[in-house]
Parts: structure tokens; sequence; C-alpha cells
């Protein structure tokens, strides 16, 4: 067993009170050091996404969440692209090129996947014209493999960045904690598991009334297919896999359990918390992740 695993083990079986002052001071030590890195980012030119800024926006009611699983090739149509707010994310442009914001975290050249995952995000934004129908912003600064020269060398001039706070669910002692936690944190971008996650807090705090989320799957291929290269040389929609062909794959690394606590967890408390405070979150079916969150049949079929 290696230290790593030592050390989770020993804080799956900390005491509750324990596992949150480990997530506090995890945080606290994280927030000290991305406020050096933004200093470096303003340095360069970049501006900073305000977040609570929104709510004093006319918005519509609806936000749309743009994952990369399979279920966005069915669920694209139901959006009202003309009226509701659209939030994309990474490789989600490949379907849809002009939403109202668009996320993207990848700046690192220290091993061939990084380096190869970011060379196809930021050409793939640039030929789909993103950069020009959206805005773009940078996330996950907390993490030390984004590197600061390549941020601002490739985004400095045409995106912001966000400021995040990486909740660690050490155990289902701690989870209640996290959620109340990033439900509170209006002015950065919560996260915990995937970026889906995140994106629902940030939908939260910007004051939207309903949440949609497209495409969060928790395993199966992505809407776009295997060829990513293919994808992004193509300005075709791919055509949506069959149903039977997407879910008999294993759970992508982000839904998997951490220390007993899955993210199917998590987003229960998120929705009932949520609706407490009047805000609706569900999913579109077929996607899985409605058997969590519900889906709505209010939605009409426009064609885009």
């Amino acid at each position: 067993m290696s230290a790593k695993e030592r050390l989770k083990g020993f804080l799956y079986r900390s005491p509750g009170f324990f596992q949150r002052a480990v997530v506090f001071f995890v945080l606290y030590l994280e927030s000290g050091l991305q406020s050096i890195r933004c200093l470096f980012l303003r340095f360069k030119g970049m501006q900073e996404l305000d977040v609570l800024s929104y709510k004093n926006k006319d918005l519509p009611r609806r936000c749309h969440i743009l994952g990369s699983g399979w279920s966005l090739n069915y669920s694209y149509s139901t959006i009202d692209l003309d009226n509701d707010f659209v939030i994309g994310f990474n490789f989600s442009y490949l379907k849809c090129n002009h939403p109202d914001l668009h996320f993207v975290e990848n700046a690192s050249g220290k091993n061939e996947f990084f380096a190869e995952n970011m060379v196809l995000l930021y050409y793939g934004l640039c030929r789909h014209r993103v950069f020009d129908n959206s805005l773009v912003v940078f996330k996950n600064l907390s993490e030390m493999k984004n590197d600061l020269r390549l941020i601002s060398g490739l985004y400095s001039k045409k995106a912001v960045y966000v400021k995040d706070k990486h909740y660690r669910v050490l155990s289902e002692k701690c989870l209640r904690y996290c959620v109340d936690n990033m439900t509170r944190d209006n002015g950065v971008l919560p996260q915990a598991y995937s970026s889906a996650v995140g994106l629902i807090f940030l939908a939260f705090h910007m004051g939207f009334e309903e949440i949609v989320i497209h495409g969060l799957d928790f395993g199966g291929p992505h809407f776009y297919g295997s060829d990513l290269i293919e994808a992004i040389a193509s300005f075709d929609n791919q055509a949506p896999p069959k149903k039977d062909e997407c879910t008999e794959h294993q759970q992508h690394k982000t839904s998997r359990s951490s220390g007993g606590v899955s993210m199917q967890d998590m987003l229960v408390l998120i929705k009932e918390d949520f609706e407490n405070k009047g805000v609706k979150l569900y999913s579109t079916s077929p996607s899985p992740s409605s058997s969590i969150l519900g889906y709505s049949n209010e939605f009409e079929f426009f064609s885009h």
C-alpha cells in the first residue's frame, strides 16, 4: 500500500470534526496560493469573472449547463438558445460554439496527455470561433499543474479567469459540511468531483431559478464520438450513439466513490438544498443523471 493510500485510509477513519478541519486547512492553503497566482495573471492583463455581478443583470429564468456525455446529442434540441442562458465546458463547443459562458481548464505541458489536451482544446476554440461568440473563462487555478505562463500566453487577451475552491469529500462524515459551504461560497467557483458540480453551484450563485444539466451521464462515450481530432476538424454534429451502446460502460473517474461517497450522493444533497431555497435543479432524459435529479417535461423542442 502506498503512502497516499495509507493517508486516505487514515482520513477516512478519522472523526468528522478532524475531517472538516482538514478540508478547511487545505482550502485555506490553496486560497493563499491561488491569490498569488491571480496577481500574476492580473499583471499580465487578464481580468477576473465577477460572478456576483450577474445577480444585478436581467438574466433569463433558466440556465443550461452542457457536459460532454452522449446524452447531449439527445437533449440539445430542447434548449431555447434565443431566450435561455447557456454555460459550456471544455469540448461542449463542438455542439454549441456560442454559449453565454464557456469554461476551460487545461494549460499544462508537464506530460503528454495534458499537453495534447491543451493544444486540441485551444485549437478547437479558435477553429470553432468560441472566443468570438462567447465569454471564455479559465478555471482550476488552484491546480498547480496549470502553468501560469501558458494561461497568460494563450488566454489573457481572449478570456477571463475565475477563482475556485476545491472541496475534498473525505467520507460521508464531511459531505454535508462540504455542500453547505459550497452553497455559501458565492464569490468563487466551488468544486468537487467534476466540473459539472462546480458549474451547478456557479449557476446557483448567479441567481438562476432553474438549472438544467445536459450530458452528465457518469459513463459511456462522449457526444462527439471516439475521435476527438476528427470532431474538431469537422463542423458537422455527430450522429447520436444508440442508447444501448451507452449504458454498459464503466463509470467515469470523476463520478466514482471517494471515501465511500460518490458524486451521485452529493447531487442528491445539492438538489434537496436548492429546492429548499426555491431553485429547481434537474437533468434531461435519457441521461442517467435524470434518475437522481429528475427531469422536466416542460421543454418544447426547437430546431437549430
